[in-house]
């Protein structure tokens, strides 16, 4: 079994969820489980498996982002600024 995080945000009428392990992979529905669905079939072809071995630990992705961002080293100035 190949288990991913998939991270879902809502986009007016759809949810979408995405996939950052396999190339942010992404699939959109009017419902959660059909975007699931729809998500589990493109991951499963790309990774040359049956769509039964994959599975989802689903994450609010917003969440996801600001803990990308946190663990994103600050920005350093650049060499020619002069402080």
């Amino acid at each position: 079994m190949k288990s991913f995080v998939a991270e879902v945000s809502r986009n007016g009428e759809f949810w979408v969820l995405q996939v950052p392990a396999v190339d942010f992979l992404a699939a959109r529905a009017g419902n959660l489980l059909e975007a699931e669905d729809k998500l589990r079939v493109i991951v499963a072809r790309r990774l040359g498996v049956e769509r039964s071995n994959v599975s989802f630990e689903l994450q609010d992705a917003d969440a996801a982002r600001r803990q990308r961002q946190r663990v994103s080293p600050a920005p350093q100035p650049h060499p020619a600024i002069i402080l």
